[in-house]
């Protein structure tokens, strides 16, 4: 009970930081993270797709792309695994 207690207060404080600040990517992304560990991989592909959208971060495009490819979304998880790719860093 403890845990789901401290998770629904995590899903409450982010949310609250959204709406103080929804261009916050890092917010975004921590967001995909807790939906994606709860199993609610819609909310999660969305959340880390906003975050992707504000800014280009590494550890949250792997983490989509690894939703995707969870669930059987090959071209989509290739699709991120090359965007990274090509937009590597030296």
């Amino acid at each position: 009970a403890k845990q789901r207690g401290d998770v629904e207060e995590a899903e409450r404080l982010l949310q609250e930081a959204l709406l103080l600040d929804a261009s916050n990517a890092s917010v975004w992304s921590m967001v995909g993270s807790l939906e994606d560990e709860l199993g609610y991989v819609s909310v999660a592909r969305e959340a880390y797709r906003a975050a992707l959208s504000l800014v280009d971060d590494d550890q949250t495009a792997l983490a989509l792309a690894r939703l995707h490819s969870s669930i059987g979304e090959w071209d989509d998880a290739i699709a991120v695994a090359t965007h990274l790719s090509l937009n590597g860093r030296d």
